[in-house]
This record gives structure tokens, C-alpha cells and sequence, in this order.
């Protein structure tokens, strides 16, 4: 998982350059967005694993698929979203496995 970032974001770049046939880059890019976010709902998951190290590695990936997604256009509602689903629920359920009080 932790080159999926720069892979999205390449693929990303590479529907940008596909002007002439923009309904398959529209397609494209819609499918690269689907795929971002279940790579951050699946980091999110393991983001709650019991196993410590695990869990950092995974909250650090996570990180950086947020952080490392400048290459991809993310429409806003997409951001909301994942905030909502993700970071949320993420942080109230690490918050419950460790019980420490991020929020």
C-alpha cells in the first residue's frame, strides 16, 4: 500500500494527457478517485489493529495518501467524505482501541 499514492497519482497525470478522448478520461479519472478512497478506507481499518507497529505504519500511510494526493484533482464533496467516513470514525476508533483523547 505504500506506493499506491504515487501510482494514482501517476495514472491521474496520464488521463490528463488523454484530451482526445475525454469520456474514457473522465471514466478514468472518476474510477482513479473510487480507488483513493478505498485505499484510505482500507488504511483506516488498519489503522486500528492491535498490533502497534502495524498501526503506526498504517496511520503514517495514511498520512501520506492525505498529504501526497496534490497530483490528483479531489473534488471537494470526495474530501468531505472522506473526513466524515474516515478520519472521524478513524480517530474515534484509535482513540478507543489505545485510550487516549485526541478529540
Amino acid at each position: 500500500m505504500a506506493g499506491s499514492i504515487a501510482c494514482l497519482v501517476r495514472w491521474f497525470q496520464k488521463t490528463k494527457e488523454a484530451v482526445d478522448k475525454e469520456e474514457a478520461a473522465i471514466k478514468m479519472s472518476q474510477d482513479i478517485l473510487e480507488m483513493w478512497m478505498r485505499l484510505i478506507q482500507g488504511l483506516k481499518k488498519v489503522c486500528s489493529d492491535s498490533r502497534e507497529e502495524v498501526r503506526n505504519h498504517a496511520i503514517v500511510s495514511l498520512q501520506r495518501c492525505l498529504t501526497g494526493s496534490d497530483g490528483i484533482r479531489i473534488p471537494n464533496d470526495l474530501w468531505v467524505q472522506c473526513f466524515d467516513q474516515v478520519m472521524i470514525d478513524g480517530i474515534l476508533i484509535i482513540q478507543l482501541r489505545t485510550g487516549q483523547n485526541f478529540l
